[in-house]
């Protein structure tokens, strides 16, 4: 997950089989589920916590 105000202008894929792409694109299509109320719940239950970006 990026944050809506990160730098982060495009994320590469690194799939290898065709249904690592379809799962990806399932979660694309999924963002019109992540109204501002969700995220504010997301941000609140990740408050304080470091996310490993590798």
């Amino acid at each position: 997950m990026v944050p809506e105000e990160s730098c982060v202008k495009t994320v590469m894929l690194g799939a290898t089989k065709t249904t690592q792409l379809e799962e990806n694109q399932k979660a694309v299509e999924a963002q019109d589920l992540l109204t501002a109320d969700v995220m504010a719940k997301v941000e609140e239950v990740l408050k304080g916590e470091r996310l490993s970006t590798w």
